[in-house]
């Protein structure tokens, strides 16, 4: 596979939120990132599948790349010319909470050593298991669990932001006073 750099950014430079926010707001954009956070595609695949022109799919996929979200390379078909697949480079983290008293907005970017720590882990995980059907048992378990420690950590989340939100209105209503 060959990589083309002559498009991508510097996959190490930090990218401002709002870039970020701009790209992901649009639906196709994050139907493409979807897409590719499962494997990597090429055009007329994602074209095909998401019931877009090429040129639309060119088009969002050229943005993601300007912006470093996306590389592009270029590899061999067996049927055909060779194809150029675009991947997902980094891996980002987008929150936003509102209402009457309360506003919070933050994008992170997670950090290199901190997806290597993890895909370390599964490696020696899944190493340590013998059978095909046990790492997939035990995957299916990590996804389980992963997903209710998640709403407990959303609906924590929620109860934080609505108590700070709350205590900012009542400083700012006994500051008034």
């Amino acid at each position: 596979m060959t990589h083309r750099g002559d498009r991508s950014r510097n996959t190490k430079t930090k990218i401002h939120p709002d870039i970020v926010l701009r790209l992901v707001e649009n639906p196709l954009r994050r139907r493409i990132l979807q897409k590719l956070a499962l494997e990597a595609r090429y055009t007329l695949d994602l074209s095909k599948e998401l019931g877009v022109s090429q040129q639309a799919i060119c088009k969002h996929l050229r943005l993601l790349e300007e912006a470093g979200l996306v590389s592009s390379r270029i590899q061999k078909s067996s049927c055909g010319p060779p194809r150029l697949y675009y991947a997902p480079t980094r891996h980002y983290s987008i929150s936003i909470a509102f209402g009457p008293s309360m506003f919070e907005a933050s994008v992170e970017e997670y950090r290199n050593n901190e997806v290597r720590a993890v895909m370390k882990d599964f490696e020696k995980m899944l190493s340590e298991i013998p059978s095909l059907s046990e790492k997939m048992e035990a995957l299916e378990r990590i996804v389980e669990e992963t997903e209710k420690e998640l709403d407990m950590l959303r609906a924590r989340l929620r109860e934080l932001y609505l108590r700070k939100g709350l205590a900012e209105r009542w400083a700012r209503s006994l500051g008034k006073v």
